[in-house]
């Protein structure tokens, strides 16, 4: 008679208590893998970040490189705070904006006073002067 009502408790043990705590257990234990898993996907994104600011930067798109530059610097302070790998990464990206900063600016200057220099001044930019014009000014 004990051993019957052991096993009925055990039973009834493992059926209200023990399976849905397991069940419980494994649901945190799987939102946790997709968070690093999540974390690891952004991580691996930031990482080829500097590749496609070069890009961006031999295809002379220096607008897309800063706002690129920008949503990275985010990430690393909000979503990637702490993470050593990337402790280096930050003031690399200062360093390339003030790098591009400087480039604008000289391709600016550049134009700005390939067109002062013109013989008349009631000539219009051509369309190439006037894109690059533009271009140097959305980089400031």
């Amino acid at each position: 008679l004990i051993k019957d009502l052991r096993f009925k408790l055990h039973n009834i043990d493992r059926l209200v208590a023990r399976d849905p705590l397991l069940v419980l257990q494994l649901k945190r234990r799987r939102s946790r893998y997709v968070a690093v898993y999540h974390k690891l996907k952004l991580m691996a994104t930031v990482h080829q970040t500097q590749p496609t600011i070069q890009l961006l930067l031999t295809t002379s798109d220096f607008v897309g490189a800063l706002d690129l530059i920008a949503t990275t610097q985010e990430v690393l302070n909000q979503e990637l705070a702490g993470v050593q790998s990337f402790r280096h990464l930050g003031s690399q990206l200062i360093e390339m904006e003030r790098l591009i900063e400087k480039v604008t600016e000289a391709d600016f200057v550049k134009i700005t006073k390939s067109y002062l220099g013109q013989p008349t001044a009631s000539e219009e930019l051509e369309c190439d002067e006037e894109d690059k014009i533009v271009s140097a000014g959305f980089g400031f």
